[in-house]
């Protein structure tokens, strides 16, 4: 048996190709290199990208069963003719409907009851907004869609004729209910849509198409993913652990037995997961982003940063509050760059005992940029009170689905342990070296801002 993930990203995909003893076949990474401003793409590139993994590694499927699972940007979307062929260029998540739009969508519902069906405030990147501007712009025009479709369902509407996603990719539509785990009519309706336009939802992790004929033999297709769970499934996380992802945007994710809202600040998104429970996804905002404007801001490269944490003192604790913006009044470089790190490690803290999950964690699993630095994994051990594991491997996301294909074929939900993965594990090196610190002055205001300097 082999087993394929392939993650199809907003700006890139990845795959890999592993076999049934937890050994990497094959790996591949394709590029699109979008422009900042592409909120608008052809939905074909997201099969084409599909083809051009099946076409690299159909050598090695001679004589083997093949599982392919997909994990995909969450929130674009395409509407397609009675053919499957785009009526128009594909939605990207990233772009925004008018504010009116979105404040029609707040009046209709309410903030808190859309939250509480969704899982989402309104926001001008989720689907019901944008499908609403697109219907009233097609009023007086002939509607050729027949369907609506996000990225994993565009690709199997193309393999086998029938669009085909997940729980976790529905539920970040903005159209989906949560709680029932089906499509919200009303919501349909006032997005100027149909139930009926939408795909088929699969709720649980299992082979969906056997054995499909395509120009690569026969394949077997499973449930795709949304890519943050993905990731945590490649991560590992359970209820006793959380995963913190470190890109341009941070993110705090982990598993529940049930929904985790908040309806303060509306950060967290909950959700069902594929394999039981529910899973959420909690933001931090653009903490990478804000990262790279202070290193630009002191002229800082990588390289140059590499160098200066080897200096810092880890021991030297703040003993006032640190504004997340260190960087527009501190003119010593190291000094804001360790004071912004000390500053973030508390607000992921925070931001798990908002949850309610920061008692039963016994692990903090790191993913993505910030994980490569030399201290920041330490100075959240610190700050935090937990182990803070820090894990490396280029198609992660692309694992956690190759282990969900691995799991819909044979039940089996072990990991593939022979795979070059770069762990290291950092413990909190002194009893409550923060502590003095964050309970009596950094959490203090942090919690009289409510969550908003999280966000």
């Amino acid at each position: 048996m082999l087993f394929c993930g392939i993650d199809i990203g907003t700006t890139n995909t990845k795959a890999i190709l592993v076999d049934i003893c937890g050994l990497v076949v094959d790996r591949m990474a394709i590029g699109q290199q979008p422009r900042a401003d592409m909120h608008r793409i052809d939905a074909q590139v997201w099969y084409q990208h599909f083809c051009e993994v099946m076409e690299k590694f159909c050598p090695y499927f001679v004589n083997e069963s093949v599982y392919v699972s997909l994990t995909t940007q969450g929130g674009s979307f395409a509407v397609l003719d009675k053919n499957f062929k785009a009526a128009a260029p594909a939605w990207v998540w990233t772009g925004q409907a008018k504010s009116e739009t979105v404040n029609l969508l707040e009046s209709d519902f309410g903030v808190k009851g859309y939250y509480t069906i969704t899982g989402w405030q309104p926001l001008g990147f989720l689907m019901p907004c944008k499908l609403r501007e697109y219907y009233e712009s097609q009023a007086n025009q002939n509607k050729s869609h027949r369907h609506i479709v996000t990225t994993p369902d565009y690709i199997t509407s193309q393999l086998a004729q029938k669009p085909v996603t997940d729980v976790t990719n529905a539920q970040m539509t903005g159209l989906f209910d949560i709680q029932s785990g089906v499509w919200r009519k009303d919501i349909c309706e006032w997005a100027h849509c149909e139930v009926d336009a939408m795909s088929s939802v699969v709720s649980d992790n299992k082979v969906i198409f056997e054995k499909i004929k395509t120009p690569w033999g026969k394949i077997n297709l499973t449930t795709s993913s949304h890519d943050q769970y993905a990731t945590m499934e490649a991560a590992g996380i359970d209820n006793g652990s959380a995963m913190l992802g470190c890109g341009t945007a941070w993110v705090v994710n982990g598993k529940s037995d049930k929904p985790v809202y908040d309806s303060n600040a509306y950060i967290v998104h909950p959700g069902r997961d594929l394999q039981s429970g529910y899973g959420f996804i909690a933001t931090l905002g653009a903490v990478g982003q804000v990262f790279e404007r202070l290193l630009k801001k002191h002229s800082i490269s990588y390289e140059t940063l590499g160098r200066l944490e080897k200096g810092f003192d880890l021991k030297c604790i703040p003993n006032d509050f640190i504004d997340v913006q260190v960087f527009d009044n501190c003119p010593d470089a190291a000094a804001a760059i360790l004071c912004y790190m000390q500053a973030i490690a508390a607000q992921v803290l925070f931001c798990m005992e908002e949850l309610g999950i920061k008692n039963n964690l016994h692990k903090l699993i790191m993913i993505g940029g910030a994980a490569n630095s030399s201290v920041w994994p330490q100075i959240l051990a610190d700050v935090c009170g937990i182990p803070v594991e820090t894990v490396e491997f280029q198609e992660f996301t692309a694992l956690g689905a190759a282990l969900f294909a691995k799991y819909a074929a044979t039940g089996d939900r072990s990991g593939f342990e022979l795979l070059p993965i770069s762990r290291k594990l950092c413990h909190p090196s002194g009893k409550n070296l923060y502590s003095d610190w964050y309970v009596n002055i950094q959490r203090p205001c942090l919690k009289k801002a409510g969550m908003e300097l999280l966000s």
